[in-house]
């Protein structure tokens, strides 16, 4: 868990965020994070509450990047007063986002508890979409509680079970989705790109109304056990 933990945290430091020693990550305290678990309405999640005082953290990495020349010029090309955002950035942004949301779905795998089945963990959505979110923030840590289960089929019941995700891995979560999904959703709506974001923290990228699929999380455990097995 410790490598998985140090590759997402590279990933999202330095190809996501773009810190270095003088743009460190803005401090969230996880601990003053307030979550409604039970509030219904579309696309809540915790990022909707003002007390949360999270507004500049949301806006940090796009402020990041527009105070940067040298990432302006990666992510756009100035047409007179405005700025064209290119698709083959957001393409590449896009790409280290992916990576990172594998080592991240790992993490979960591991981190949370008992392992879990593959729809269990694919299924996990950050905000409300046409079912209520199943990942929350709770005394500063973050739960995740899939309602699939294997035996729902034949109990026609859900049985919950929550599954807390270390300090360390929590921290990575709540960065992911106050920092980088914001920009995201800018990049998306500034190139034009014809998606919307999603709900699913595992979207699949060619259809964001679904998770990955079951394969493409066996693919994953099968690389990565390969790269440890061959040491």
């Amino acid at each position: 868990m410790k490598e998985q933990l140090q590759k997402a945290t590279v990933i999202l430091e330095q190809e996501l965020c773009f810190t270095n020693a003088n743009y460190p990550l803005p401090t969230i305290d996880l601990r003053a994070i307030l979550d409604q678990q039970q509030k219904g309405i579309p696309k809540y999640s915790f990022l909707m509450e003002e007390e949360n005082g999270l507004g500049n953290a949301k806006r940090w990495l796009d402020r990041r990047v527009r105070n940067s020349s040298k990432l302006l010029e990666t992510f756009a090309d100035p047409r007179g007063s405005e700025l064209r955002w290119k698709q083959s950035s957001f393409q590449r942004f896009e790409a280290s986002v992916q990576k990172f949301l594998e080592h991240l779905l790992l993490l979960f795998h591991m981190a949370g508890g008992q392992p879990a089945r593959e729809p269990e963990l694919l299924s996990m959505r950050w905000r409300n979409g046409d079912t209520i979110r199943n990942i929350f923030v709770d005394h500063g840590l973050v739960v995740g509680i899939p309602r699939y289960h294997k035996t729902r089929s034949t109990t026609r019941e859900d049985r919950p079970i929550p599954r807390f995700l270390p300090a360390a891995v929590s921290k990575l979560v709540v960065y992911y989705l106050t920092i980088v999904i914001p920009f995201r959703y800018a990049l998306l709506r500034r190139t034009n790109s014809g998606t919307t974001l999603s709900c699913f923290l595992w979207a699949n990228p060619g259809n964001p109304n679904e998770p990955w699929k079951p394969e493409k999380m066996s693919h994953i455990m099968v690389q990565e056990s390969k790269m440890y097995m061959g040491r």
